[in-house]
């Protein structure tokens, strides 16, 4: 098992629901339904803002569930956008979900002003060190005189 924040999931050609590199999607299925069983292929069905996973007649299928990890640097990069917890990490479920179908998290960069900080601050690292090298120079000057 692995921890991924990649809430892009579709149906694959088995009826599973997966991430862009094909990992299935662990699902808490209702008493009766597993994958062995059931497939998203050439159904409609809705997920809920709490993670319920529901048909457009309102069948409970299943839900999602969200885990975080107790306490920072719980994880480790495992592969892009996978993450497995450290040893002794317990990963909590989350009470509070808020998941929306159809839509993906924005980038909250803006690369624009991230590029324009980074300039400003090459530059104010450039001024500082040909300070330095100014202030070098004329203490030597200084010592031998």
């Amino acid at each position: 098992y692995a921890y991924t924040r990649n809430g892009q999931f579709t149906v694959d050609a088995l009826g599973k629901l997966v991430d862009r590199e094909g990992n299935i999607l662990d699902i808490q299925f209702e008493e009766g339904i597993s994958y062995d069983n059931f497939s998203f292929s050439n159904i409609e069905f809705l997920i809920s803002a709490n993670g319920d996973i529901n048909l457009k007649d309102g069948t409970l299928i299943g839900n999602i569930n969200i885990y975080k990890a107790t306490g920072d640097n719980g994880l480790l990069s495992y592969n892009d956008n996978l993450f497995i917890p450290k040893e002794g990490q317990v990963m909590i479920k989350s009470g509070d979900v808020n998941l929306m179908q159809g839509c993906v998290e924005m980038s909250n960069v803006n690369l624009v002003d991230e590029m324009k900080d980074l300039i400003v601050m090459q530059r104010a690292f450039q001024l500082n060190g040909k300070g330095i090298s100014n202030a070098d120079e004329m203490w030597s000057l200084i010592n031998n005189m």
